[in-house]
């Protein structure tokens, strides 16, 4: 079900309220800084406060993800409320990247070059380095 309709199913009887989407203010500032990291965790958990939000998941790319998690490792009271998730394209690169290293003696890239999935230029630079994932993208979707 979508969207709506898992709210519905959350709220059974009750009257569901409509959503409401803002975005936070700009920071100024290189986001890959850890001042300007350690900013936007505080101001995260100011809004989470306004909201009377007890716990606040974050979603975050790779650079950002690593900066964020060593500022809460370094003061972990200080946010033990924020959830670091990374985002899904980092996630799958980085899946790709273990399954190349894993599988790359194995004779993995052969079955793929092979069977015509992907060309041998994608699966060696990029397939299985975590890079150009869209190249990668047509190996789980082909059909037998």
């Amino acid at each position: 079900p979508g969207w709506s309709a898992f709210n519905a199913a959350l709220a059974k009887n009750d009257l569901v309220r409509p959503s409401v989407v803002g975005y936070l203010l700009v920071l100024p500032s290189s986001p890959t800084e850890l001042s300007t990291v350690f900013t936007m965790l505080q101001r995260t958990l100011a809004v989470a406060d306004k909201l009377q939000q007890e716990d606040v998941i974050i979603c975050l790319d790779q650079a950002i993800y690593a900066k964020a998690q060593e500022i809460i490792c370094r003061r972990p009271s200080d946010f033990e409320r924020i959830v670091l998730q990374m985002g899904g394209f980092h996630v799958a690169c980085t899946f790709l990247s273990f399954l190349g290293q894993r599988f790359e003696h194995a004779g993995l890239h052969d079955i793929l070059v092979e069977s015509e999935l992907v060309g041998p230029g994608a699966v060696q630079c990029c397939c299985f380095q975590g890079k150009a994932i869209q190249s990668c993208y047509a190996v789980p979707q082909s059909k037998p």
